[in-house]
């Protein structure tokens, strides 16, 4: 009797080409809970092996499956306009509907670089060619091989995005480079694996082109000259995605005046919501206890009104001054007024520290090491969002969120993690958290990210 086929897919990575796409299936694949196969199957963007091989042949293609609950493979192709991304989608929708996907996005114009060198090496471009002849002047040849339309991501998305949903996780070039241990516990919590294992050479970035051929840098000049063939892809892949790659221009710092801007615009959203809802508690609810096990009203709004004035003294303090071993309260008794007012009062202080010339442009000494001033920030706008939002719970208020303050949140963890998922309609957690979680960490949860998984990403500045 011949041996049972192994099964189909539980995960797929489509790509992009040359944007350590390798790397994580190599890291997956170590995990004792996934198997993943050891090179690209090409099995959805080849009509040859999907029409005439067929399912049976591709399920051979995962020899060595020993039982593992995770299944997967890596086949960059599945991205590339060449082999027409829509129709790669419809296939994997029709053969494995509920798989998982995975893609890695790296800055097209670092991908374009690496993928020229790749094909130099592999003797299908000349030695010397420069990236920007390919550009200015490309080829049906340069076309085929995808060194600038593989970098055209949004177009390439959008089908998979369309079909699958939050079953697609993306993930960035950068992130891998900078936290790869980070990266890789996000993808196993995207493929249902446990995260409790880590490879000891999660560290260890391969398979790059970089160290092997002899060829000149991009200089600043020439990012500047190539931004532009990329640059209408990328807005439109922020709009897909609602993330934030204003990394990826030609001469970025980690901050932009835009930035700093549209955090302004964002606090001035949500404070004026706070204000509302505070205005309406009743001193008499003080006692009443909130969604936050173990935190009353009076907690809430007390750790609410000192952590503002705490995160503005942060923001505001030279690093040389040591950190305070209790947070600096600023006002002698938070609830003797009205809590309103004095939220109005530590919020006017955040909003001037957020206004400061270059207050966002440098790092924090913090408790736990250096965070850039803007992730900090930005969490001290959902931190106080997620305060506010269990007073109104707690209080009898609605529980829904005004849409524009919602937003506001979403934005601010999209662009700290890619990936966060639209929360529900409705009050309520889409992801477990502890019993004893702060009303951060559940608010994080409700926007469908990782509580201390985030958390850990805006200390370390990802």
């Amino acid at each position: 009797m011949d041996a049972p086929l192994p099964p189909l897919p539980t995960f797929l990575i489509i790509g992009a080409q040359k944007s350590a796409t390798r790397w994580l299936r190599l890291n997956l694949g170590r995990h004792p809970e996934i198997f993943a196969a050891e090179r690209e199957l090409e099995f959805f963007n080849y009509r040859k092996h999907y029409e005439e091989l067929g399912i049976d042949w591709y399920r051979r293609q995962f020899e060595g499956w020993s039982g593992e609950p995770i299944v997967g493979e890596a086949t960059p192709g599945y991205m590339m306009p060449r082999h027409n991304p829509g129709r790669v989608a419809n296939r994997i929708k029709a053969v494995v509907p509920d798989v998982r996907l995975l893609a890695v996005l790296r800055n097209p114009i670092d991908r374009a670089y690496s993928a020229m060198l790749h094909h130099i090496k592999r003797g299908r471009l000349a030695p010397g060619t420069r990236l920007l002849d390919i550009v200015c002047h490309p080829t049906s040849e340069h076309e085929w091989l995808g060194v600038i339309t593989g970098g055209q991501y949004a177009a390439s998305l959008r089908p998979f995005v369309r079909r699958f949903g939050d079953q697609l996780l993306v993930l960035l070039h950068d992130d891998v480079r900078d936290n790869p241990r980070a990266v890789y516990l996000d993808a196993l919590r995207h493929v249902g694996a446990a995260r409790q294992f880590v490879p000891p050479e999660i560290d260890q970035i391969v398979f790059s082109n970089a160290s092997r051929i002899s060829a000149p840098r991009l200089s600043a000049e020439e990012r500047t000259e190539l931004y532009p063939f990329f640059a209408y892809d990328l807005q439109q892949l922020e709009t897909l995605l609602r993330v934030d790659l204003s990394r990826w221009r030609p001469g970025a710092t980690s901050v932009h005046a835009r930035d700093v801007e549209r955090l302004g615009e964002h606090y001035g959203r949500s404070v004026a919501w706070a204000v509302g809802v505070l205005s309406a508690v009743d001193p008499k609810q003080y006692e009443e206890p909130t969604p936050c096990a173990g935190w009353s009203v009076r907690d809430i709004l007390e750790h609410l009104v000192r952590t503002t004035l705490f995160y503005a003294w942060m923001l505001e303090r030279d690093n040389s001054e040591p950190l305070p071993a209790e947070r600096p309260s600023g006002l002698d008794d938070v609830l003797g007024g009205d809590p309103a007012t004095a939220y109005r009062k530590a919020a006017g202080l955040f909003a001037g520290a957020l206004e400061r010339p270059g207050t966002l442009e440098r790092l924090l000494s913090t408790n736990v090491g250096p965070a850039p001033a803007l992730a900090f920030a930005r969490l001290a706008v959902v931190n106080q969002i997620a305060h506010v939002w269990d007073v109104a719970v707690a209080t009898g208020q609605t529980p829904l969120i005004p849409d524009d303050v919602v937003h506001v949140a979403q934005e601010l963890a999209y662009i700290t993690i890619p990936g966060t998922r639209k929360p529900d309609s409705e009050w309520g957690e889409v992801l477990p958290v502890s019993p004893i979680a702060t009303p951060t960490e559940r608010f994080i949860a409700y926007l469908g990210r990782d509580p201390e998984r985030w958390c850990a990403r805006v200390r370390e500045g990802s």
